[in-house]
């Protein structure tokens, strides 16, 4: 019978809670992962995951800088021609990157950047949705399915030994491991 132990990544990527969510993006986008156990003074207190830095940023209304060069569009000159047809196209249409490309070099606007100024424990999912190594693969699947998430972490008693996400299930499946 296959266990977790059998098909878990050994070698987890963890992060503080007081770690930046821009760091943090950073760590799961240079590791490749879309998620990690959240350690706090050598013990595990929960969990982050993409998805939930995405649903923060979502929610986080942003602050738009004013555009002082542009003159607001009032739609066609000759009302008389067209008038009530609205249009994408006027003489004042501007490159959008240009406003992009303001942002990044705006020091204030870096200011504003809510990723850099909340950190995980703002936004992670706190508690542990853990199970032991020994955990036969069936029922460790319906676990996730039950809870609705997509890892798990392998823990032997209160150590980390390893973390199962849904992506080393279908390694195993695919690899005819399991």
């Amino acid at each position: 019978m296959t266990m977790l132990k059998d098909i878990m990544t050994r070698v987890v990527v963890t992060v503080n809670p007081a770690t930046t969510l821009r760091e943090t993006i950073e760590i799961l986008r240079a590791e490749n992962v879309n998620g990690a156990p959240v350690v706090q003074a050598g013990q595990v207190i929960g969990v982050v995951s993409a998805s939930d830095i995405l649903d923060f940023e979502a929610q986080t209304p942003t602050i738009p800088l004013e555009r002082q060069d542009a003159e607001p569009w009032s739609g066609f000159e000759d009302e008389a021609i067209h008038p009530s047809t609205p249009s994408f196209f006027s003489d004042t249409w501007e490159d959008p990157c240009i406003e992009v490309a303001e942002r990044f070099s705006d020091e204030d606007a870096r200011d504003r950047d809510a990723l850099g100024q909340h950190v995980v424990g703002d936004v992670m999912t706190w508690g542990l949705f853990a199970l032991p190594p020994d955990t036969p693969l069936d029922l460790a699947g319906m676990y996730m399915t039950r809870r609705g998430i997509h890892r798990v972490l392998v823990m032997d008693g209160m150590r980390l030994v390893g973390i199962a996400s849904a992506t080393d299930f279908v390694r195993a499946v695919a690899q005819h491991r399991i």
